[in-house]
């Protein structure tokens, strides 16, 4: 299996087509957002014609309104990988979510996604007790990127995200520091200065826009998606929500900025589950080299393992 890896907007997805169309490689999802159905844009998913040069999994498979963590994902991954080993493809796996990542790449143990009422319970009286602050204190203990992705104001989204943490099945779990890969693995990750990753969000969020973003959150709320659920708590469309609320102040271009604001937290909480000096992870400067360089790197770093 070969895992492409990086901060948002780097090109892991192109990367990963022009490879996967030399090796006869086949595409798994690792990027929480692009779970969702109806949510195109603004996760930067796929377009049509490179789905159709090659095969694509894990996109698009729930609504956004329903529940999915870690735990689904693993179990809907691990099977994928080993159809498409046996067919004597290769599995890529690519995203940027480090949950999704590393429960493959270091074979976590996980726990079921069930929903223990008590835990529930016991947050909610704190929350009456204790006030918000005290489970966001240990959020930020647990999993400070979290907080990336809920709305903090919202003690609804502040209990949900502890309730997944502390039943096991968001992800956390205690990590062993430079724990062995899975066999078979070659991890690759995409990276560049970080002005170049900033102008690259910059030009990114202008062309979402220009491609209907606005529109279709839009949708997602003709089609009853709230701005209080998870998925549209992701970056830009909570933004957007904000936007289309009747009372709003917000202009277009106060709304990129903050997307812009949001993204880049997103790159430097990233860059804390893929660190650079990772000796397990085999860096690429897309800044300086040429994908076409990179893609037969790769394909030599495989054929070695």
């Amino acid at each position: 299996m070969i895992s492409i890896v990086g901060p948002t907007g780097i090109g892991k997805s192109n990367l990963a087509v022009h490879l996967s169309q030399k090796i006869e490689g086949e595409i798994i999802n690792a990027d929480s957002r692009q779970i969702y159905i109806g949510m195109d844009i603004g996760t930067a998913k796929p377009r049509p014609q490179e789905i159709s040069l090659v095969k694509h999994h894990l996109f698009s498979i729930i609504k956004p309104d329903e529940d999915f963590s870690v735990y689904d994902f693993s179990k809907m991954a691990e099977p994928l990988i080993s159809s498409i080993n046996l067919k004597g493809s290769v599995p890529i796996l690519v995203g940027g979510t480090g949950q999704y990542v590393w429960s493959l790449l270091e074979n976590w143990e996980l726990l079921n996604g069930t929903t223990d009422f008590s835990v529930r319970e016991s947050l909610e009286k704190r929350l009456e007790e204790e006030g918000v602050q005290s489970l966001l204190d240990e959020l930020l203990a647990k999993d400070p990127s979290v907080l990336l992705n809920i709305d903090i104001n919202n003690p609804r989204r502040v209990i949900r995200a502890l309730e997944k943490i502390n039943l096991g099945y968001k992800g956390y779990t205690p990590r062993v520091k430079d724990a062995s890969l899975r066999d078979e693995c070659l991890l690759i990750g995409l990276t560049s200065n970080r002005e170049d990753l900033y102008t690259r969000v910059d030009e990114r969020v202008n062309k979402m826009f220009k491609e209907g973003w606005v529109e279709e959150v839009q949708t997602l709320q003709n089609n009853g998606y709230h701005k209080d659920l998870s998925s549209m708590s992701g970056i830009g469309y909570q933004e957007i929500s904000l936007l289309l609320e009747p009372s709003s102040n917000m202009s277009v271009e106060e709304c990129k900025l903050a997307i812009c604001s949001r993204t880049r937290k997103l790159i430097r909480s990233q860059y804390n589950w893929f660190k650079l000096k990772d000796s397990r992870i085999k860096w690429f400067d897309i800044g300086v080299l040429s994908e076409e360089y990179v893609v037969d790197e790769i394909i030599s770093l495989y054929n070695q393992i």
